[in-house]
């Protein structure tokens, strides 16, 4: 039978009319919208769509972990009578989950702890049996720790101990780990988020000093949730957002806000990664037209395979190669659904698109969600983020507050961290975000997160979730490639000093090394290999005295359009910048993808020299600031 919650206390229920889209402010000037009326009205408007989706059983379309409970907080939250009837059969769903390995107890009572007027003996009834899953990443832990903060003395005694070993084990000056020794942009913002709802000042004291990394990241890059995993997704904007708000950073909080705001309105709902163009370009048919600058020869040794595509090997005498499988057609001037930090949003209507909201195949083995992993679900990031959207559209505007959170000027240089794997180095020109340890090797940035000044990004995030089936593999990391014996390069170590990373790494039978020296308007990328001494590469192939060694591959976002004049320029004057190598250059679009879609890969291609090596240099060069 149904059970109905109170309404919050001093709300007294009322019904109001459903809203289909946002509406237009009565003034039109930005300013006099407070952040947290519009993150109000973005969480009004997360709660109605999921209204209409919740199906009669009380949960949602596929399965979910937590989208429920988190919808259950929001509708009550909200204290409007339209929603009693999603609430009493979001009740009757959570009742009758079973306890299972995938049961997320953490998250589930961290949401039924946040919900108003729910009974106590209705929450235990919920939680009776359930077991945590108590995964050792530092978000879980944090969440489990804020639930044993609501229980006896017992319970507030584990709670902190288990702080003592978070602190010990996953912060890293102002920075949470995700897993121990491995940054990542989203979770640290969930983190930051997370330890505002704590009662200890010592967790609160901490999460002001992750919010102040998450302001300087969005002072000079635009974006919070750009490195790591869950690069994009909107789960690590809305943390970053509610932590944001909450420290008083109302103006680092707009661009966040456009950013959600732009995507509900192309959408019709938030996608789970707000800087991806969820493979809208896979259904464009293959055009004859040539690439986005003019053909031109290749070198002696090779042949263009397609117009516009990456350029293959001539075979050698009594050599078979297999034909090049990651070229992909793209229409010249295709532009994805991102995020504009220039365009207002104020009065858009959201895209009416209830019928398909995201693929039928939505997960990290197809090309129409890039960025996703195997456990990610639309739901449970839908019902997240309107949770986090209301309490933040419920918090004191804190004048008090503001610039407690040490965020620098775009124009100022970042302080260097050398005491955690997360680095980053900004100019006026750019901002280049990198981490060079970790867990797995999507973990590690063989190439650099690099974004222009007005938070245009020029290399994306690369890499993918290795523990699960995903889009990427050894293909889609950033690192030069033998295509004769089709291998790739996997990274080794990496050493971070003045303005210098050397990275080391194998392919094949070759070791390599790499220097990427950061100057004030310009990054310059050195690669160099050379046969490796017998049993030095993990892989131990033996080179061929043929061997064509592509240097770099650097990924650039596939609408990122270059004119190329000489074969060792590229320019992309829509954003100031000139690309410029030792060698001839090779910009082809490609099936690969980085975490914010399909991109295009930039490669030098050199035979080994006779003593066995293979060298090239270029440099990404900011002419001007784009002003």
């Amino acid at each position: 039978m149904p059970v109905s919650l109170n309404p919050p206390e001093g709300t007294p229920a009322k019904t109001q009319p459903a809203q289909h889209g946002l509406k237009a402010p009565a003034s039109s000037t930005a300013p006099a919208l407070a952040a947290q009326t519009r993150a109000k009205r973005l969480a009004v408007l997360i709660a109605d769509i999921l209204l209409n989706q919740q199906t009669a059983d009380g949960n949602f379309p596929r399965h979910g972990f937590y989208a429920t409970a988190f919808a259950l907080a929001l509708w009550q939250g909200l204290g409007d009578a339209k929603y009693q009837s999603a609430i009493n059969r979001a009740l009757d769903a959570l009742q009758t989950l079973p306890d299972t390995a995938h049961y997320h107890r953490e998250f589930i009572e961290f949401a039924l702890h946040q919900t108003p007027g729910i009974p106590k003996q209705l929450r235990k009834r919920i939680l009776a049996g359930k077991t945590y899953r108590n995964a050792r990443v530092a978000n879980w832990l944090i969440l489990r720790m804020l639930c044993l903060e609501k229980g006896n003395l017992p319970s507030r005694l584990a709670a902190r101990m288990l702080w003592w070993f978070i602190a010990r084990n996953f912060r890293s000056g102002p920075a949470f780990m995700d897993r121990k020794g491995s940054f990542s942009a989203q979770y640290h913002a969930f983190c930051a988020a997370l330890l505002g709802f704590s009662t200890r000042p010592s967790c609160q004291a901490a999460g002001r000093a992750a919010t102040g990394l998450i302001a300087n990241l969005v002072a000079t890059t635009g974006h919070a949730n750009l490195i790591g995993r869950g690069a994009g997704q909107s789960f690590g904007t809305i943390s970053a957002l509610y932590a944001l708000l909450s420290a008083g950073e109302d103006t680092l909080a707009t661009p966040l806000l456009d950013q959600i705001e732009q995507s509900l309105m192309a959408h019709g709902t938030l996608p789970l990664n707000l800087l991806a163009n969820a493979g809208e370009h896979l259904s464009v048919a293959p055009v004859p037209s040539p690439g986005p600058f003019p053909a031109r020869a290749f070198p002696a040794g090779l042949h263009a395979t397609a117009q516009g595509t990456e350029p293959s090997l001539s075979p050698a005498p009594a050599t078979t190669l297999t034909p090049p499988t990651n070229v992909l057609h793209l229409h010249a001037h295709l532009a994805p659904h991102t995020y504009h930090p220039a365009k207002s949003s104020l009065k858009a209507i959201p895209a009416h698109k209830p019928n398909r909201p995201f693929p039928e195949n939505a997960g990290p083995d197809t090309p129409e969600t890039p960025g996703w992993y195997s456990y990610n679900r639309h739901f449970d990031y839908l019902a997240f983020a309107g949770f986090f959207l209301l309490r933040a559209g419920q918090l004191a505007i804190n004048t008090s507050a503001h610039c407690t959170t040490g965020a620098v000027a775009p124009d100022q240089p970042a302080q260097q961290n050398t005491t955690t794997s997360f680095h980053q180095h900004c100019t006026p020109s750019y901002s280049a975000l990198f981490t060079l340890s970790g867990a797995a090797q999507y973990d590690v940035t063989p190439m650099p997160v690099v974004t222009s000044r007005h938070g245009d990004i020029i290399l994306p995030a690369c890499g993918g979730e290795q523990d699960f089936a995903s889009l990427y593999g050894a293909a889609s990391l950033p690192l030069p490639s033998c295509p004769r014996q089709n291998h790739f390069a996997c990274y080794d170590t990496a050493t971070y000093q003045g303005d210098t990373i050397l990275m080391h790494y194998h392919l094949g039978g070759y070791a390599g090394t790499r220097r990427i020296v950061f100057l004030p308007d310009a990054i310059e990328f050195t690669d160099h290999v050379e046969i490796a001494p017998d049993g030095e590469t993990p892989s131990r192939q033996a080179p061929r005295p043929d061997d064509v060694i592509r240097l770099f591959r650097l990924f650039l976002p596939h609408d990122l359009h270059a004119t190329q004049h000489h074969p060792n320029r590229l320019s992309f004057p829509q954003i100031g910048l000139e690309i410029t190598g030792s060698s001839p250059l090779n910009l082809t679009p490609s099936k690969h993808f980085s975490a914010f879609g399909p991109v295009q890969t930039l490669f030098c291609q050199k035979p080994v020299a006779d003593d066995g090596t293979c060298q090239a240099s270029l440099k990404l060069h900011w002419r001007t600031h784009n002003s």
